[in-house]
């Protein structure tokens, strides 16, 4: 785990005790040359450490998003990224992947450029809104807080 990666899960994830979280991770660590063995291996780091401080807590775990232009030269590496996070995530019923690269992707396997900045690797509400159609359908009922009792 990196410095970063230590100081928000100790900081943010941790301090504030929530009963979910949800990690994005992967995405500039492979494009800055990060092996995905070694993404996987930060990431378990990460998780260990916040279920045994939030044995509690859930984790969602994002798919790596496709970022156009150079970045998607690395799009094999980000897919074997996901499914090493999917297959880790299946180990613990309290953690769940979410895939939200496919539906990033159009028919030709490529990113869908009107859900990114043009020449840029961020996406736009567009994009975004493609993520809440993907995720909250998983955490929304998943999270949803219980009524109390009248």
């Amino acid at each position: 785990m990196t410095q970063a990666e230590e100081y928000f899960i100790d900081n943010l994830a941790i301090a504030f005790k929530p009963r979910a979280v949800i990690l994005y991770e992967g995405s500039n660590d492979i494009n800055a040359g990060t092996k995905p063995a070694t993404v996987l291996a930060s990431f378990q780091r990460l998780q260990r450490k916040l279920h045994t401080a939030l044995p509690e807590a859930r984790l969602y775990v994002l798919g790596v998003v496709p970022s156009p232009g150079k970045r998607f030269e690395k799009f094999a590496e980000l897919k074997q990224v996901n499914e090493l996070l999917r297959a880790e995530c299946a180990t613990q019923p309290w953690m769940k992947f979410i895939d939200t690269t496919t539906p990033l992707l159009g028919a030709d396997g490529q990113p869908r450029e009107e859900l990114f900045k043009p020449g840029d690797i961020h996406m736009v509400p567009a994009g975004y809104a493609v993520w809440k159609s993907v995720i909250a359908p998983v955490i929304v009922p998943a999270e949803k807080p219980f009524e109390k009792a009248k």
